[in-house]
């Protein structure tokens, strides 16, 4: 792909992250006008450790009632169920699904740097590569500006391990590109997987603006491979190769 048209996508993703990004502060300037700040300092000093797994139940509250309806001469008594809106700060599940999304996402900022650290890469790609790299950087930082004090921070070893470490032997450029794309799947698939077990608001809403940036830089990643659209845009999203916290725990 021409160098020109490679920059020309890579700028139209890093308009939508910024823009994604900003939208995230917006959010989260509501959320402390509500207090989450001490909700999620709460929540990491509070039972149970944040590395000790994701549970998927969401936290909402029914009511039923009783809604008198007239039929004819008479009165019959139909119940009446009212389902609360889901909460829009992270939950104490919410929180461990941060944690972990939040280490892989510090994970692919090293394994980006092993590979512009090998000096094999096309100079064409140069550019995308740093700024995906820091993307990511940010995607992080802003699970910690959800979150607060009760996110971890930590770089998820295992991750490095498997995709990265094998970035640094080799010589083949093509190679080093397409491990990139490989995380990027990855992650996309992981969030894909989280996205029906987050119960805020808050998270959703980031989580699935993520997903589709990380989407898109695939694509660019794919293009700059020379792959066909077809195999990079599939019809729909799965979540097969998804990270899981099984495969690759935290480590402190």
């Amino acid at each position: 792909m021409d160098t020109n048209d490679l920059q020309h996508l890579t700028d139209d993703v890093a308009a939508e992250h910024a823009a994604a990004l900003a939208d995230h502060a917006s959010r989260r300037g509501f959320l402390r006008a509500l207090g989450f700040g001490g909700l999620a300092a709460g929540a990491a000093a509070a039972g149970g450790s944040l590395l000790s797994g994701v549970a998927s139940a969401a936290d909402t509250t029914t009511t039923v009632g009783v809604v008198p309806i007239a039929t004819g001469t008479t009165t019959t008594a139909v119940p009446a169920t009212t389902t609360t809106a889901p909460p829009r700060s992270p939950t104490t599940d919410d929180l461990r699904i941060i944690a972990f999304v939040q280490s892989i996402e510090l994970a692919i900022v090293q394994v980006y740097a092993n590979a512009e650290s090998s000096a094999k890469l096309d100079p064409a790609v140069l550019a995308p590569v740093a700024t995906f790299r820091e993307h990511h950087r940010e995607y992080a930082d802003a699970f910690t500006s959800l979150a607060g004090t009760a996110t971890v921070g930590l770089v998820n070893q295992s991750f490095v391990k498997k995709y990265g470490a094998p970035l640094i032997s080799t010589s083949d450029p093509k190679v080093l590109l397409q491990g990139l794309l490989t995380v990027e799947r990855v992650m996309t698939a992981t969030y894909e997987s989280y996205l029906s077990q987050i119960a805020s608001t808050s998270l959703a809403n980031l989580v699935a603006s993520i997903m589709a940036i990380e989407g898109r830089q695939a694509v660019v990643l794919g293009q700059a491979l020379g792959l066909p659209l077809a195999q990079l845009s599939p019809s729909f999203q799965n979540i097969d190769g998804a990270a899981k916290p099984a495969d690759f725990p935290i480590t402190l």
